[in-house]
């Protein structure tokens, strides 16, 4: 295998979202939305879950590219919004959006 095969089996995508705190991951327990989301095939537009460095998160992939602070920002306020959707009690102030990039090997 030469190293363009190799490197067309690796993908590289972006997450954009927050830790899953305990009292997020109650709340996201106890909504309704959220199982039904999870139940249903999921699209580009929904939330997801990932484990990172020993921590669970939860947000949105990007895996297109070139990406710039625009597409960012734009993807941040979406996940915003559908943390605010599917847990309204939640106080979502305290959310503190993280960006980072995840190797994927097939």
């Amino acid at each position: 295998m030469n190293s363009q095969e190799m490197m067309s089996k690796v993908k590289y995508r972006l997450f954009i979202g927050c830790i899953i705190s305990a009292e997020l991951r109650l709340q996201l327990s106890q909504s309704i939305r959220w199982k039904q989301a999870k139940i249903v095939a999921s699209t580009q537009e929904d939330l997801e879950e990932t484990h990172y460095h020993e921590k669970d998160y939860i947000g949105r992939f990007l895996d297109y590219s070139p990406i710039n602070l625009n597409d960012l920002r734009l993807t941040e306020a979406k996940v915003m919004q559908a943390i605010k959707n599917y847990c309204p009690e939640y106080a979502c102030e305290k959310i503190k959006i993280v960006v980072f990039s995840q190797v994927f090997v097939s």
